[in-house]
């Protein structure tokens, strides 16, 4: 028996489950779904989750939807001063500044189980 909580392949934006993929070949080794015996699955729910946040796993269509693993992206805008603060930026804007030089951008993975 298997816990409900399958493989996606989406990008979650604003709610929407079925974007294209951008879950990292990494990925890929783990299984379609998880066991229904995970020991320490902790999901969070996806509609608490930021914008461009990867579901890897879900339980879509439960509602509320949750998920044990996703990737968080951030950006954060480079300092322009020594006493500058850093201030984050939205991570759908990140790859046009990243190329200017204005931010540093990454990942937090989540891997609840």
């Amino acid at each position: 028996p298997t816990s409900g909580f399958a493989k996606r392949k989406s990008f979650l934006y604003a709610g929407d489950h079925a974007s294209p993929s951008v879950i990292p070949e990494a990925f890929d080794t783990l299984p379609p779904k998880l066991p229904l015996s995970t020991p320490g699955l902790s999901p969070v729910t996806t509609a608490s989750m930021p914008d461009a946040t990867a579901v890897v796993y879900n339980d879509f269509p439960r509602t509320p939807t949750t998920s044990p693993a996703f990737i968080m992206n951030y950006c954060q805008m480079t300092p322009r001063g020594p006493h500058a603060a850093r201030v984050t930026v939205d991570a759908h804007q990140c790859h046009s500044l990243a190329q200017r030089g204005m931010c540093q951008c990454g990942e937090a993975v989540y891997v609840g189980f």
